[in-house]
């Protein structure tokens, strides 16, 4: 679908390899993006991070902004995480090439307060039991977020439950999803959330499981959102923030957890 876009402006977070149920190989899904900054018409800009000067620079004569990983004076936002804070040194790059000063970008990024499912809280970021989900289901999303989490409440215990999401990304990301998961105390996995489209559902979710086990000690097989909300139950206490991660219904475990609270 991108490619049916002609963007004036192009900024390019990354191209990490994702989807491999519709693209088998890093190359072949690199291939889109080697495609779309070939078709930049006339008068395009790109914003990037350095790291992909080495890709971006051969492929297209548009002009090239690539920004780096800090700025003097420091970004001031609502968003958690390293990863929020280099997205926003491109718009602020993007932001200046259309003509908007960096002080107005800034004191917007400052009040942007972030999208639904992303780092959403569903209790008060200071309570005593803190609720969070995050769409994370890629295991470098996972690593981020959970990163910023573990940031922003250095002390807590933090429980994370898991949703892989489609039988394909998580048979070819097994090996990185296994070391995703260092910044939380415990770990709770459920089965995988398919995708309709897949031709091979066959996966042992033990294999998943065992994985993990290999870079974490606290690692349990829930299975399900039910099963995920009395494990929470019995292992969230003061002082736990709950995190859920993925992208199928995961969420309801965080709207659960957070509705017997304040029922309590």
């Amino acid at each position: 679908k991108i490619l049916s876009l002609k963007p004036k402006y192009l900024l390019l977070t990354n191209i990490d390899y994702d989807h491999p149920d519709f693209y088998p190989t890093e190359e072949s899904y690199r291939a889109v993006f080697q495609k779309l900054l070939q078709s930049l018409p006339d008068g395009a800009i790109v914003v990037a991070p350095k790291a992909l000067r080495s890709f971006v620079d051969p492929l297209t004569n548009a002009k090239k902004i690539f920004f780096g990983a800090c700025i003097d004076p420091p970004l001031s936002l609502m968003l958690w995480g390293a990863h929020n804070q280099t997205n926003a040194l491109g718009v602020i790059a993007l932001a200046y090439e259309l003509g908007i000063p960096e002080e107005k970008a800034r004191a917007t990024l400052k009040n942007f307060a972030g999208t639904k499912r992303r780092m959403e809280l569903y209790t008060g970021e200071n309570d005593d039991i803190v609720v969070i989900d995050d769409y994370a289901h890629h295991p470098t999303e996972i690593q981020a977020t959970l990163f910023a989490v573990r940031e922003h409440y250095p002390e807590r215990k933090i429980i994370a439950y898991f949703q892989p999401h489609t039988y394909s990304r998580t048979k070819t990301f097994l090996e990185d999803f296994g070391s995703s998961f260092d910044d939380a105390d415990s770990v709770a996995l459920l089965d995988v959330y398919g995708s309709a489209r897949e031709k091979d559902p066959s996966f042992d979710m033990s294999i998943f499981v065992q994985q993990v086990k290999k870079h974490h000690e606290q690692v349990d097989y829930v299975a399900t959102i039910d099963n995920s909300f009395s494990h929470a139950k019995k292992n969230a206490s003061k002082g736990s923030v709950v995190i859920t991660l993925g992208a199928g219904d995961v969420w309801r475990v965080a709207q659960m957890i957070s509705t017997k609270l304040a029922a309590s």
